[in-house]
């Protein structure tokens, strides 16, 4: 191995790794992130990015120089901006260089018509398309957006079956232009949803995982809602309307109706590879509703099941924390009781511990028998750790 042992992770390291041999390997247009010099970097490639929505031929040297600048002083005073680009701390021919040797712009010089233009600089920048464009739009996006489009789809899945109906009766009718305008809609829909869904499951995974602490419980809380509020009656009402239609329609969607529809939506004169790579698409599409909204296991039922499944745990760990407020009342108690519990040998002295404390089930009931054992702790979330239960769970 070439070099120390700790740089042979970073970008511009020697070291040679077998597997890239066989799978895909480096990329190195995401190491600005990662850089010491991260912030400059994000200030250029802002820059230029904000850039592509009003020209097509990149920026200059100087017109970057102005660009950065101008990205500096509307956040930060005019002062505080001229010390950042100081030349010992801000060397744009550098920084410029090494995104160009990253591939995360590209670099060309305007050609020369005059004299002058052999004096004077003529580079030119662009990002590269689409790694690297495409890389920090997506970097930069807030979490909000996503929850925004996730808000635009309330009625998504009432929608979908509405346009299914639709696309049914045109596809019965043979009237196929009529049917590619209902399925284009669809297409839009499931992929709203897909969206969302996976940044709802992303949220629950993440607050799911380890130990729980305010910001999982409100991220809980947060998806909890947003998901009842926006589908959970709407997947309940509409999965089996949604099912039932996929069922009906999917034996008359043969080869040739999928690629009839596609032809009545592109031009007349459409090559026979566009027509049947689009007609895949749209087969793809179908494949996808049906894993959707059939079956036992389609993923909006799925989706629904694991999210009705936290409510009840989450909500009877708020109630009995909220029912503690005049035993455990400060912060300080919490945590010794907290630690007691964790330093436990096993469930039942556990529960001991925390009845004792709280005086919540000292009094015998016939639920007290079936809590013991597969009891949640309210505290921790789950079992004391070590006992291999996830918080929440």
């Amino acid at each position: 191995m070439t070099g120390h042992a700790g740089d042979e992770e970073l970008p511009e390291s020697n070291t040679a790794d077998p597997w890239a041999a066989h799978l895909p390997g480096q990329e190195l247009v995401p190491a600005y992130l990662v850089s010491r010099f991260a912030a400059q970097y994000r200030v250029i490639v802002e820059v230029l990015l904000e850039a592509q929505d009003t020209s097509l031929t990149g920026l200059s040297f100087d017109e970057v120089a102005v660009g950065v600048r101008g990205y500096l002083v509307e956040r930060l005073s005019a002062p505080t901006a001229d010390n950042l680009r100081a030349d010992d701390a801000f060397s744009l021919d550098a920084r410029l260089d090494r995104l160009v040797k990253w591939g995360v712009l590209t670099r060309w010089q305007d050609p020369a018509r005059t004299g002058e233009d052999f004096l004077r600089r003529r580079d030119r920048y662009q990002l590269t398309p689409p790694a690297a464009a495409r890389l920090h739009a997506f970097w930069t996006q807030e979490l909000a957006s996503e929850e925004d489009a996730a808000a635009d789809l309330t009625l998504a899945p009432r929608a979908i079956h509405d346009r299914l109906q639709v696309f049914a009766t045109a596809v019965s009718a043979r009237d196929y232009m009529a049917a590619a305008a209902e399925f284009q809609q669809v297409i839009g829909l499931h992929h709203g949803m897909a969206v969302a869904a996976r940044t709802w499951q992303r949220s629950l995974a993440h607050a799911l995982s380890g130990g729980p602490d305010p910001d999982k419980q409100d991220v809980l809380w947060r998806t909890l809602r947003a998901y009842v509020g926006m589908w959970g009656e709407q997947v309940d009402v509409h999965t089996p309307r949604i099912a039932a239609l996929i069922e009906e329609l999917t034996p008359k969607l043969t080869e040739s109706v999928w690629r009839a529809c596609v032809r009545s939506a592109l031009a007349e004169d459409a090559i026979d590879d566009v027509i049947d790579l689009q007609a895949a698409r749209w087969t793809q599409t179908w494949t996808a509703l049906t894993g959707w909204f059939s079956g036992a296991e389609g993923q909006a039922g799925r989706l629904r099941r694991q999210l009705r499944d936290l409510v009840a745990p989450w909500a009877r760990n708020m109630h009995i924390l909220m029912d503690t407020g005049g035993v455990v009342t400060r912060r300080a108690e919490l945590l010794r009781l907290a630690r007691a519990i964790e330093r436990a040998p096993d469930d039942e002295v556990a529960w001991r511990i925390w009845d004792t404390a709280v005086g919540v089930f000292l009094r015998a009931t016939p639920a007290l028998a079936g809590r013991r054992g597969g009891r949640q702790h309210p505290v921790l979330g789950g079992r004391p750790r070590g006992a291999g239960d996830r918080p929440f769970s």
